[in-house]
């Protein structure tokens, strides 16, 4: 009986110290103790009910810091220039007179570019009455034409003989002008070796061609059957982005596209997104094709045919406008 009631009594003496230890917080670090705290869950004490949380009002909208709404203004185009000379890029012509000497035996020519080398001493010419020959004056970039100043004969005096040669030479007195789009001015000369100037409306064009309509017969004394033009002075202003229209932002893109230095180019006719096109090779090696283009995406041109004729089924295929055929 004894030993067990030693045994029962050992077991309650157990029981109760581990109570006070639980009571006091005791165990000192246990590996047990450490994984209880460390899952355990925090659970926030609770409000009185008799007390409850005063209402917060939200918080006011803040505007925001960014621009204010205000619509973008439409780029106001540059205004145009005053008229003035301008340079043109090229003179072409198909025909020219052949070479001569002048009285002190100096060889002179008299090729289309010396219509605008600024010196009245020299010009083109063709041999006869030089009627429907021209001289076509090509631009790097669209212009707004509204004059042209023409020499309409061979100004020079020969330094040596002293002879005339404007009064022994023909003497243009009629022209007609052509401009893109077919626009065409006509206009009567007087019988002057002077720069004499052509007013008409506005144009916007890539090019201007003078055409001999008219001119005098050779001179009485020591005649010659040649007809001149010394100078071609074209007046107006180049057209910057915006300032020509549709006309002048589609010529600017055709002549950025398929202009080159050894060739000037004709926009010749604008009907919407179609187009006619002629280059003019300044050293005259080769007789150009006709180019019909159309308007792509992103301001570039899609050749639909080049040639040296159409006949109006082939551009009723192509899609091209029949005004742009009829040339």
């Amino acid at each position: 009986m004894l030993p067990q009631l030693a045994l029962v009594r050992s077991l309650i003496f157990i029981i109760l110290f581990g109570s006070i230890l639980a009571a006091c917080g005791g165990g000192g670090g246990s590996p047990g103790a450490a994984v209880v705290e460390a899952t355990a869950t925090v659970v926030p004490p609770a409000m009185p009910s008799a007390t409850p949380l005063p209402s917060v009002p939200p918080p006011l909208p803040i505007a925001p810091s960014a621009t204010p709404d205000v619509a973008t203004p439409t780029p106001t185009p540059e205004p145009m220039m005053p008229p003035a000379p301008i340079p043109p890029r090229s003179a072409f012509a198909w025909f020219e007179a052949p070479p001569s000497r002048d009285s002190a035996g100096n060889e002179v020519v008299y090729s289309a570019d010396q219509t605008i080398d600024g010196r009245m001493d020299t010009a083109w010419r063709v041999p006869g009455d030089g009627q429907l020959e021209s001289v076509t004056l090509t631009f790097s970039q669209a212009v707004q034409l509204s004059a042209l100043g023409i020499v309409p004969g061979y100004a020079k005096v020969d330094p040596v003989s002293g002879e005339d040669r404007f009064t022994q030479n023909r003497r243009v007195s009629r022209v007609r002008l052509y401009f893109t789009g077919g626009i065409s001015v006509e206009a009567t000369l007087a019988d002057r070796p002077e720069l004499q100037t052509i007013d008409f409306d506005p144009v916007v064009t890539s090019h201007v061609t003078v055409a001999v309509l008219e001119t005098t017969a050779p001179g009485a004394q020591n005649g010659r059957d040649f007809t001149p033009i010394s100078e071609l002075v074209p007046v107006g202003s180049f057209c910057r982005p915006q300032q020509c229209g549709p006309h002048g932002a589609a010529i600017n893109e055709l002549l950025a596209q398929f202009g080159s230095p050894e060739m000037g180019m004709q926009v010749q006719g604008i009907a919407g997104d179609y187009v006619r096109l002629r280059g003019l090779p300044i050293d005259r090696t080769f007789d150009p094709p006709t180019m019909f283009v159309r308007r792509e995406a992103m301001g570039r041109w899609e050749v639909l045919g080049a040639g040296t004729a159409f006949d109006p089924e082939t551009l009723e295929r192509m899609g091209v406008p029949a005004e742009l055929g009829d040339w």
